[in-house]
């Protein structure tokens, strides 16, 4: 790519010099800017061709042999029974300064921008064109509006596959006429260009062509793939008869645009690609594993196509995220974990045994597992759920939340970061709340903490954690240890220490501003705050606290479990004992 970059330099600053020159050879500015464009264009699509004739080669390479390494098991944590502590009088002494031990500090990675094609600006537009045979003339429809031919012959200078649409269906109308006359009175029979599917209760429209995209893998001989990936990345747009045979460059498009309109991290992505595959080419064919596999590679992600014996294609996913129950594929140096979208039971991987493809395109970017925005999905609310402080019934709020986000969280991968499970936690605790439960559940808060100092508003947000939700183990709930995301604590009836410090560290941050760290001792999750210097003198401040060496900066502990625990107050169990503290976003 650096080599690109420096060839659109030089193009430009040839441009710039050379401007009087073409001047005097074209009509317009206009003229000179696409003469310009369109030179930029033809030394990318040679290059992107380029790159694709290499992965498609190495496809037709060695697919080596290799058995699935051994599956990382969720950790079991010890059983922590929430403890009652009985309130201090008003004259009684509060919790005296402590410095706690700190056996390591867990810093999780930090998210990274998502993968991009470098030439996603000029694909087309994704806007909805129809194309209309009305009387023998073709008419063209965007957007609910009919545009002049004149107007879609100049947007053909931009976009190739309109031009390509037009010039085709020009050329049909005139055979039509030769061999038919049609009636004037006949309606015109719409050309759709988009095809419909649903992704977690979200209806999506990708424009996806049969005629372009069906296709069969009769057989998983290297040469059978090659040929096919050689089928749908050739040359994007180049003219007409090139576009022709660019059957996914649309469909690429739609499809970023997508991830980037409903703001779908890089797991959400590759599952709604896998759902449009599926239900275009069949749930659990090799076509729509094919298809996902050449929809992300496109997009810049790190994947390996891999075959069993038993003639089932894989997708193998690069993840620095370790996920758990999966078992991961090393090669040179990196894991990869078998996507698996219609296997209830990952299990089933333990002992596969697959010839894996080792074709690689140049910048290819790991999959994240960290969620920067909660998934815009379509909004199916659940019923209304009354959260009351029990010792303070002022602090009540009604919340419900959207029932198709919480089935998405349901599905998403437990995994842990730079070789430490505590690292799991933090990806739940840093995942925002979404905008409509905010909007629902946030105002009723800052109510009740309006006015407050910064450690009475801490208060009021740990007294509410630690008494507006009922405690239950997750092995009695769910059979095994599971997180939750702040959302899904907000939904289920039941949660435990780490659900409630994970919402407490969100509210915390959201609500009063101040930072927030995970402390994990054995069998048990907590947080600490820390407060600004200005409130340190604060008689409720007092008690245990953290030092981060990297800073300075004191966090005193809260604990959202112990029920009326004020802040600074710690168990004795663990008074002497050194903690883990996980740093948060």
């Amino acid at each position: 790519m650096t080599s690109m970059k420096r060839t659109f330099v030089l193009l430009a600053i040839a441009f710039m010099f050379s401007n009087s020159v073409w001047a005097q050879e074209t009509s317009s500015y206009a003229d000179i800017y696409w003469i310009f464009v369109n030179e930029i264009k033809e030394k990318y699509y040679n290059f992107r061709d380029s790159c694709n004739q290499v992965y498609a080669d190495a496809i037709r390479g060695e697919w080596k042999s290799q058995t699935a390494g051994e599956t990382v098991q969720k950790p079991k944590d010890e059983k922590f029974t929430p403890l009652r502590v009985k309130l201090p009088a008003k004259d009684a002494a509060k919790p005296t300064n402590n410095l706690l031990k700190v056996n390591k500090y867990v810093e999780p990675a930090k998210a990274k921008p998502q993968p991009s094609p470098k030439d996603v600006d000029n694909l087309p537009t994704n806007k909805p064109v129809y194309a209309y045979d009305k009387g023998g003339e073709v008419v063209f429809m965007v957007e609910g509006q009919e545009i002049p031919t004149d107007a879609v012959v100049e947007l053909g200078k931009k976009n190739s596959w309109l031009k390509s649409l037009f010039s085709k269906k020009k050329t049909e109308q005139k055979d039509k006429k030769r061999s038919k006359k049609k009636s004037s009175k006949e309606e015109p029979e719409p050309i759709e260009l988009y095809h419909t599917f649903t992704f977690y209760g979200t209806e999506y429209k990708v424009r996806l062509e049969p005629k372009r995209i069906s296709f069969r893998l009769p057989n998983l001989y290297p040469e059978t793939i090659a040929k096919q990936w050689e089928k749908f990345s050739v040359r994007m747009g180049k003219d007409v008869e090139q576009d022709e045979k660019s059957r996914c460059t649309n469909l690429l498009y739609d499809c970023l645009m997508l991830r980037k309109e409903y703001d779908l991290c890089d797991w959400a992505y590759l599952n709604m690609l896998y759902q449009m595959s599926a239900s275009f080419l069949g749930k659990g064919t090799n076509e729509a594993t094919f298809l996902t596999a050449f929809l992300y590679c496109q997009s810049g992600y790190k994947i390996r196509m891999a075959s069993s014996e038993q003639g089932k294609l894989y997708i193998l996913v690069a993840s620095d995220y370790f996920i758990y129950d999966n078992p991961p594929f090393e090669i040179d140096g990196v894991f990869y974990f078998a996507f698996l979208p219609d296997v209830e039971d990952k299990s089933i991987a333990n002992s596969l045994r697959l010839n894996v493809c080792q074709a690689a395109l140049q910048d290819e970017q790991t999959l994240s597992l960290l969620i920067p925005y909660a998934p815009k999905l379509e909004v199916v609310k659940s019923d209304a759920r009354k959260l009351v402080s029990l010792h303070n019934k002022e602090m009540k709020a009604l919340v419900s939340t959207n029932k198709n986000r919480v089935d998405f969280f349901n599905h998403y991968p437990s995994s842990y970061v730079n070789g430490d499970f505590m690292t799991r936690w933090a990806m739940y605790a840093n995942t925002p709340l979404s905008e409509e439960v905010k909007a629902e559940f946030y105002p009723k808060l800052k109510e009740s903490i309006e006015g407050c100092s910064k450690a009475k508003a801490v208060s009021i947000l740990l007294e509410f954690c630690q008494s507006a939700f009922e405690y239950k183990f997750d092995e009695e709930v769910w059979g095994e240890d599971r997180a939750f995301f702040a959302e899904e604590t907000l939904y289920y009836p039941y949660s435990d220490c780490e659900d409630r410090s994970i919402l407490f560290s969100r509210l915390v941050r959201d609500l009063v501003g101040l930072d927030v760290l995970l402390v994990y001792y054995p069998g048990h999750l907590l947080t600490a705050v820390h407060f600004p210097e200005d409130a340190q003198l604060d008689a409720e401040l007092r008690g245990e606290y953290f030092s981060l060496p990297c800073d300075g900066r004191n966090f005193v502990i809260c604990d959202p479990t112990g029920l009326y625990a004020p802040i600074g107050w710690n168990n004795d169990a663990y008074k002497n004992e050194s903690a883990n503290v996980i740093l948060l976003e």
